[in-house]
């Protein structure tokens, strides 16, 4: 183990790394993302692991955030590495603050969009029956995939196993019994068009 100064931010996160109690998956991301900010260098040139870790501040944590990583998703891990040994360090009467608890998390962005009827003729073109990936896709669009627009097969009032509702862009998909798949209108009268 490297020695350093000890009330360094590097000593906390060797002692945190020592003493934790975490599965070796997590501690080893863990480490990796401590390890290179101890690494990196502070806008006074020092190295970051240099400096004192009780005089941490919230403000450092966002500048140490917005350095070392560029996307929201990564830069919110290196502030909840950073929250989770200061925490840990409270409980083990370390330090008195934590100086990321009450950062905000980044909008990682709005996730996957709904693919229109058309998409899915597209990937059925290019993807035969039969083909792993035409399987997984008619899995993920006839088996009930977790949606506030669902409806289960066992439920008494409505025949579909499968209901989206429809959005003002473009078609959404409706599965529907007996593996037929079918497209709910934008005109929202409740029509349905079979897909070939």
């Amino acid at each position: 183990m490297n020695r350093c100064a000890q009330r360094s931010f590097r000593w906390l996160c060797q002692e945190y790394k020592r003493r934790v109690r975490l599965s070796p998956k997590i501690l080893a991301r863990r480490s990796s993302v401590l390890d290179e900010i101890c690494n990196s260098e502070h806008k006074s040139g020092s190295k970051r692991g240099t400096l004192p870790f009780d005089l941490l501040e919230r403000k450092h944590v966002l500048e140490i955030r917005d350095d070392l990583r560029s996307t929201p998703g990564a830069q919110n891990e290196v502030v909840k590495v950073i929250s989770a040994m200061y925490g840990w360090a409270i409980e083990n009467e370390i330090v008195r603050s934590n100086p990321a608890l009450g950062i905000k998390r980044l909008k990682s962005g709005d996730g996957f969009h709904t693919w229109s009827v058309a998409e899915v003729r597209q990937f059925e073109a290019r993807h035969p029956p039969g083909s792993k990936a035409r399987l997984a896709l008619h899995l993920g669009l006839f088996t009930g995939p977790a949606s506030p627009g669902s409806c289960h097969p066992w439920a008494p009032a409505r025949q579909e196993w499968m209901a989206t509702h429809p959005s003002p862009e473009d078609q959404q998909i409706v599965g529907c019994r007996g593996g037929a798949s079918h497209s709910s209108s934008v005109e929202g009268d409740n029509r349905r068009q079979c897909l070939r």
